[in-house]
């Protein structure tokens, strides 16, 4: 299934605003693995192939949003996100710095897109 993984040029639930063209420059990279997501957002560059819950594929800017394909993994957190997606949003995990004025972040890579 589709999903969006980012909303650009707007404040998140997080407070902060992703820039279109700060993640056009990372569309290739992100493309050429598939990415795995946990069901949290940690503070960690690894997902641990025990507590994976889904990958991302083939992802691809739709307008304002950033979306990809994902696919539910058959592992305990797989069927606890199958259970519960309509309740989750995705959020990347990655490295780059914000703004503190703006809350622009400016993405450098992308490690993962967890189910929140």
């Amino acid at each position: 299934m589709r999903v969006i993984l980012l909303k650009f040029d707007c404040l998140n639930l997080n407070g902060r605003i992703y820039r279109k063209e700060s993640v056009i420059p990372l569309l290739d990279e992100l493309n050429s693995n598939d990415i795995y997501g946990e069901l949290e957002n940690l503070p960690c560059e690894e997902v641990s192939p025990s507590e994976a819950s889904h990958v991302v594929r083939n992802i691809r800017i739709e307008g304002e949003y950033l979306t990809g394909e994902v696919e539910i993994l058959n592992t305990p957190k797989g069927e606890i996100l199958r259970k519960d997606l309509s309740n989750r949003v995705f959020r990347s995990r990655g490295q780059g710095w914000i703004d503190g004025l703006t809350h622009e972040v400016r993405l450098e890579k992308v490690f993962s897109f967890d189910a929140i």
